[in-house]
């Protein structure tokens, strides 16, 4: 089974093209790396596939269905800072388990485990906006755990993070995104020896007939 299948999409942007006549498939449960230079086009192909833009031609399908509008289980996870300022990173995630409809919602001795394994624990009682860059990106990934969503798309997230953490925290994180059977795509400016990990599928744009990224 497909995760998503991209089918001929051409995306403009204020008459300008930026996508041209693009075809992906992503297979359930694989790890994908989008790279190439800004300009590429990965992060609209990304907002593409998880309805937060509309293409000019061609069509999504989530396993195997035609999508259009946004859904919880696409998550795209961009790289700006979109954590409530006014919570606390655990009042935070109460108002996820409490507000979101959550299928099979993790247990808070599970989260807890995730957020040592991203050594984000102690920094549970603070207000985002009293932690690093770095950390706020280490909370959205394990907000992105605690969403359970089929499909994740983390843009430039890892890039916040020092290359000894990552080195530590990647294979913790492929173990538990396999043992759920998700799918990650991960897009990034850096090479996949950067990440300890392996790769399911890599993607470099450069070689794709995109235009420009918007």
């Amino acid at each position: 089974m497909n995760a998503y299948e991209v089918e001929n999409i051409t995306f403009f942007h204020k008459n300008q093209k930026v996508l041209s006549d693009i075809t992906v498939v992503h297979k359930q449960g694989d790890i994908g790396l989008w790279l190439g230079p800004s300009g590429g086009g990965k992060t609209s192909l990304a907002k593409i596939i998880c309805s937060h833009l509309k293409v000019s031609s061609g069509q999504v399908l989530i396993h195997g269905k035609g999508v259009t509008t946004p859904s919880l289980d696409r998550l795209y996870v961009c790289h700006e800072n979109d954590l409530f300022m006014w919570q606390t990173l655990q009042q935070h995630i109460n108002f996820l388990l409490k507000n979101v409809n959550i299928p099979n919602p993790p247990e808070m001795s599970e989260i807890n485990k995730w957020a040592e394994m991203l050594e984000v624990s102690h920094l549970l009682k603070k207000y985002s906006s009293h932690i690093s860059m770095g950390e706020a990106r280490r909370f959205q990934i394990l907000r992105s755990l605690i969403l359970r969503s089929n499909l994740v798309i983390f843009d430039e997230i890892f890039s916040a993070l020092d290359a000894k953490l990552k080195q530590r925290i990647m294979p913790k994180l492929l173990e538990i995104w396999k043992s759920k059977n998700a799918s990650v795509v991960i897009i990034s400016h850096e090479s996949d020896q950067n990440f300890n990990i392996s790769f399911d599928q890599t993607l470099d744009f450069s070689l794709l007939p995109s235009l420009s990224e918007r």
